[in-house]
C-alpha cells in the first residue's frame, strides 16, 4: 500500500485547473493565485492554530477548500511504501462484514494493488481467515517494486529500517508496526533475530507479482477478482492516469464485487465512481474517514482528508471508501449497502475490542 507522508507540508505549486474558464476568467484566476500566493504560509500557521469548531464551520470549510485546490492539491505527486498493519481497522470491518455473504465453496479472490511491503492484505488476511474460516480465500499482492515485492514475499518487518525493506509507521517519535496492540500477537511470532514474522496461517495461499496497476493488460495477469484493494496508490498520479487506472481496476472486478477504494483525489473519485454506478457503502463513514492519524492535516497536505460535508449532493460517493459493482442479483448488494438494521455475519468480539484500542499513545511493536 503505497503512501505519502512528509514531515511537514509545503504547498508551493499552483495547481487550479483552468480548463473549464473562460480565457478571461482564467487569467483573473491566475492573478488572484499570483497575489494570494505569498500570504499562504502565514495562513497556514494562524489556520493551525485555530479552534477545532470554528475550523468546521461553512465559511472556514470554503476557505480550506480554496488553498487545498489552488495550493495543495498537485503538490508532493510521489510514490512511497510508507505503511503499517491494521491501518484502518474500521474499513476492514466493513470489508469482512461484506465479504461474508459470499458463496461458500466458491474461492473469495482479493487483489491489494499498490501492496506495498504487505501490510494491508495480510491484515485482510488475518482479519478474514480469524473470524470467516469458511471463506476460501485466494489473495494476490501486486506493486511496481520488485524490492517491496520480496519482503511481503518474505512476511518479515523490522522496526528500525527503511520502509521498503520492512520498516512501517513512525507515531510521536516511535517506530510502530500497527495502532492495534491487541491483534499484534495473532498476526506476528517474534523471531530469534528480533525481527516479526507474519504466521503461516495468514501467509498461506498468497501470491505476490511484480506489475503496473496502469498497465492496460493487468487482467491478463492475474485474472477477474471478487475484491480489489486500491488504497493510496492513485494519488500521486495526473488526473487522467488515475482515472484510466482506476476504470482499469473497476473493470478487474467480478459482477457483485467489491472495490476498496482510499487515498485519490476526491473530486475524481466522486465522478468516476458514479459514472460506473458503483454502490457506495457508507457504515463507519466517520469512524474509516478519522482512522489514519497521518491524514489529518487538511487542508495543508495533498493526502489529507478533507473533512466530511453531509450536505453535498455526492457526499456518498466522495467520502465512502469501499463499493459494490453492480450484479444481476441487486439484493444481495443491497442488504450490504447503507442499512442501519443489516448486521451481517461477523465475530464481533475482536473486532469490537480493536475499534475500541487505536490510541496512538499504546502502540504495538516500538521502538525509540
Amino acid at each position: 500500500m503505497a503512501t505519502h507522508v512528509h514531515d511537514s507540508a509545503r504547498p508551493s505549486a499552483v495547481v487550479c485547473d483552468r480548463t473549464a474558464l473562460e480565457p478571461g476568467e482564467a487569467q483573473m484566476s491566475r492573478l488572484l493565485e499570483l497575489t494570494i500566493k505569498p500570504f499562504v504560509p502565514f495562513v497556514r500557521h494562524i489556520w493551525r492554530r485555530l479552534p477545532v469548531a470554528l475550523r468546521q464551520t461553512r465559511p472556514a470549510r470554503r476557505i480550506g477548500t480554496f488553498f487545498y485546490d489552488h495550493y495543495v492539491r498537485g503538490t508532493y505527486r510521489d510514490q512511497t511504501h510508507y505503511t503499517w498493519f491494521l491501518r484502518n481497522i474500521a474499513q476492514l470491518r466493513l470489508l469482512t462484514e461484506v465479504v461474508s455473504a459470499h458463496p461458500r465453496g466458491q474461492p473469495l479472490r482479493i487483489a491489494s494493488i499498490g501492496c506495498s511491503v504487505g501490510a494491508e492484505l495480510y491484515s485482510t488476511l488475518w482479519l478474514l481467515r480469524r473470524y470467516h474460516p469458511w471463506l476460501q480465500v485466494v489473495a494476490r499482492g501486486i506493486d511496481t517494486s520488485a524490492n517491496v515485492i520480496e519482503v511481503a514475499r518474505k512476511g518479515v518487518y523490522r522496526l528500525r529500517t527503511p520502509s521498503p525493506q520492512g520498516g512501517t509507521l513512525e507515531l510521536n517519535g516511535a517506530k510502530v508496526l500497527t495502532t492495534v496492540p491487541n491483534a499484534l500477537n495473532d498476526i506476528m511470532d517474534m523471531t530469534p533475530e528480533g525481527d516479526f514474522r507474519i504466521k503461516d496461517w495468514i501467509r498461506e495461499g498468497v501470491s505476490w507479482t511484480v506489475a503496473d496497476a496502469t498497465d492496460p493488460g493487468l487482467a491478463a495477469i492475474i485474472g477477474p477478482q471478487d475484491v480489489v484493494i486500491a488504497c493510496n496508490v492513485l494519488g500521486p498520479m495526473d488526473d487522467a492516469i488515475a482515472e484510466a487506472c482506476l476504470r482499469g481496476l473497476v473493470k478487474l472486478i467480478v459482477p457483485g464485487g467489491t472495490l476498496v477504494l482510499d487515498g485519490i483525489d476526491l473530486d475524481l473519485k466522486s465522478r468516476v465512481t458514479q459514472s460506473l454506478g458503483l454502490k457506495p457503502m457508507t457504515r463507519y463513514l466517520e469512524e474509516i474517514h478519522t482512522a489514519d492519524p497521518t491524514k489529518g492535516d487538511w487542508p495543508w497536505t495533498r493526502w489529507s482528508h478533507e473533512p466530511i460535508d453531509y450536505q453535498r449532493a455526492d457526499w456518498h460517493y466522495r467520502y465512502a471508501t469501499v463499493f459494490g459493482v453492480a450484479s444481476s442479483d441487486e439484493r444481495r448488494q443491497e442488504n450490504a449497502i447503507d442499512r442501519p438494521d443489516a448486521v451481517l455475519a461477523v465475530d464481533a468480539p475482536v473486532l469490537a475490542v480493536s475499534m475500541s484500542n487505536t490510541d496512538s499513545s499504546t502502540p504495538a511493536g516500538i521502538a525509540r
